[in-house]
């Protein structure tokens, strides 16, 4: 049985930048999507002068996302590091969110606590993901010669505006997620309060147990 932690002694570092240097950082994509990802890695030597390998997200597991900050191209129905996250509730770029023809990029700050970060490039189709990507591309070339880091980003034009109540049902994952899905992309305190009552519901449910 998993430790039940009662006290929170130590908040981990948000690590608010992302480095992009060729030791350090890696493009991870489905080969659907390499071309794209390959974009990504020009665009990224032509501004900043480094030259960032390209793997398939097969490899992308826990432990890459672990080690290597990471730069995921593809939704979770595609990319399978973007799925990790998924799974544990830090993305929700799919099939549904943000919507077909449409984009989202976001950081994930430091999900494992070992100092590295993901930056997820995606839409809900391949139109949105290579928007996802031009976009990117669009911040990268911004970027000051010389500088090596991004800072947080999220970005989205997504038009879908779902709102989701919260039945007390516990049980169905989706009961869960859906009202934190929702308040990820439309920052609605209504929903973001629905979202907290949904997750303290599920923690207590799980301590109860």
């Amino acid at each position: 049985m998993s430790e039940i932690i009662t006290k929170i002694t130590k908040l981990k570092d948000l690590c608010l930048l992302t480095p992009l240097e060729s030791d350090r950082t890696v493009i991870a994509a489905p080969p659907e999507f390499t071309a794209l990802a390959g974009d990504i890695a020009a665009a990224i030597n032509e501004r900043l002068g480094e030259k960032l390998e390209v793997i398939d997200s097969k490899s992308a597991g826990e432990e890459i996302l672990r080690e290597r900050n990471t730069i995921l191209v593809g939704n979770s129905l595609h990319n399978a590091g973007a799925y990790k996250l998924y799974r544990q509730r830090y993305t929700f770029v799919d099939g549904y969110l943000p919507g077909k023809g449409h984009y989202h990029i976001h950081t994930v700050h430091n999900p494992y606590a070992t100092g590295t970060n993901a930056v997820v490039v995606a839409g809900s189709d391949f139109e949105g993901t290579a928007r996802a990507a031009e976009k990117f591309m669009g911040i990268i070339r911004s970027m000051k010669r010389g500088q090596s880091c991004l800072p947080r980003i999220n970005e989205t034009d997504s038009d879908h505006r779902p709102f989701f109540e919260f039945n007390g049902n516990v049980s169905n994952a989706a009961n869960i997620g859906q009202p934190m899905a929702a308040y990820f992309f439309t920052n609605d305190p209504r929903q973001g309060e629905i979202a907290k009552e949904a997750l303290y519901a599920r923690m207590e449910d799980i301590y109860a147990g």
